[in-house]
């Protein structure tokens, strides 16, 4: 069993939308559950077999889910003790963000209380690469050292999906583009990554 964290400081940078649509495209595949640790609870409405976990008790509900193989664990916008529980019991870590100067700010005070060493990569999302802006932050977080695993590109779709309580993997039908497709491209680098770990 791979445990994943999804994590940000930063509200809006898409920890929620990439905790389900990772789940959502892994499960065409693997066994995978989710933990909610973000007192709004908003992963259970994008996606099925989510467990509402107080902080405190994520070590004793992942003993329980050792038939898994994968649990995507999604947290709240905070440094909190979400954060600190979600970083230290995880195998890996995907830091979702926005290609803007706010969201690497936010960014650069994860860094700082997290192992860094666990993280697998960054997940732009929203990401347009017409816009001079989005290009010259992602030059930005590309010099941080850590991969991109993905390029989410802004689509109406994503919003759409969570209107209809829906991940955006399964509300897409055309996974060959757009935003459902760079999810199952994050997904199988998240494959890639669980076998050499």
């Amino acid at each position: 069993m791979k445990v994943i964290a999804v994590l940000n400081q930063k509200g809006g940078s898409g920890k929620t939308t990439t905790a389900a649509a990772l789940a959502g495209a892994l499960r065409e595949k693997h066994f995978v559950a989710c933990l909610d640790l973000d007192p709004q609870a908003c992963l259970g409405l994008l996606t099925t077999g989510v467990d509402n976990v107080d902080p405190s008790n994520v070590g004793q509900v992942l003993r329980t889910l050792a038939g898994q193989d994968f649990v995507i664990i999604d947290t709240p916008p905070a440094l909190g003790p979400a954060v600190r529980v979600a970083s230290e019991l995880a195998d890996g870590i995907v830091i979702p963000t926005r290609a803007t100067l706010l969201d690497m700010r936010g960014l650069a005070n994860l860094l700082q209380v997290i192992d860094t060493s666990k993280i697998i990569g960054l997940v732009v999302i929203a990401y347009r690469g017409h816009v001079r802006h989005h290009r010259r932050v992602l030059e930005r977080l590309e010099g941080l050292g850590f991969p991109i695993v993905s390029r989410i590109p802004f689509t109406i779709s994503v919003a759409d999906a969570g209107l209809l309580g829906q991940s955006v993997t399964t509300y897409s039908a055309a996974k060959s583009r757009g935003a459902a497709a760079a999810y199952f491209e994050l997904s199988e680098g998240i494959e890639r990554w669980a076998k050499t770990g």
